[in-house]
């Protein structure tokens, strides 16, 4: 409870993250393999209720075809890494995702809201399908496929229409792999008790982000995707 607690602190103020910490915590506690599976059955509870309780308007036209991009780019992904093991391509990544971190810290949101769209628009572009299909594939590759698209839309969208972006397209990709680790055999009754008892501090963790999220100004909003995105390129560049 006290791990997803934390993830979903995390994730109800910037609208993603929860692996970072699910996995990374987790894996001492229960093994990597079973953190990983445990993460979407978390994710699946937790972007249900996130969904619910966000007031932000969506449009379907638009963040539907960003999820399935994004699920193509993670099939492709898994495919590629069982095909042909990626080396060293992972200390890239993570330096750019370092850049990006900086970059949110910076220069993202200095000037306020005005230059940020609030409303997500009614479809996607060609541009933001890619993006997506490559997070997904960074997601299969390398189990970090957030900060593409967390670029891609931060560097557009203010922080409200931001985080319902990834909330609605990372909540589908999450169904889509706990489907994938139904139809694999990968699921049991264990992780689903660990889901259950994570529940009670996944309501309390968004309870709190909410607050949080309400609270921070645009800038400090920005500030803390930044720091968040800091954190998973250390992971990539030295704990892999």
């Amino acid at each position: 409870m006290l791990v997803s607690f934390l993830a979903y602190v995390v994730k109800a103020t910037t609208g993603f993250g929860t692996a970072i910490i699910i996995v990374s915590i987790g894996s001492l506690l229960i093994g990597t393999y079973e953190a990983v599976i445990l993460t979407a059955l978390i994710d699946t509870a937790g972007g249900t209720i996130l969904y619910i309780r966000d007031p932000v308007k969506d449009n379907r036209s638009y963040w539907i075809p960003l999820a399935v991009a994004m699920i193509i780019g993670s099939v492709a992904g898994a495919l590629i890494l069982k095909a042909i093991p990626v080396r060293r391509f992972d200390i890239l990544l993570g330096v750019v995702i370092a850049v990006l971190g900086f970059w949110f810290i910076l220069g993202r949101g200095a000037d306020g809201e005005s230059c940020l769209e609030q409303e997500l628009p009614s479809q996607c572009s060609g541009s933001d399908l890619a993006v997506s299909a490559f997070s997904g594939l960074c997601g299969g590759l390398f189990a970090v496929g957030g900060p593409p698209i967390v670029y891609w839309l931060g560097r557009r969208f203010a922080k409200h229409a931001f985080r319902r972006a990834l909330i609605v397209v990372f909540f589908l990709a999450t169904i889509a792999r706990v489907i994938t680790y139904g139809a694999s055999g990968l699921l049991n009754v264990k992780l689903a008790v660990y889901a259950l008892y994570s529940l009670p501090g996944v309501v309390l963790g968004i309870v709190l982000g909410n607050r949080i999220f309400i609270a921070l100004s645009e800038r400090w909003f920005s500030r803390v995707v930044g720091v968040l995105l800091i954190i998973v390129s250390l992971k990539l560049l030295f704990l892999r």
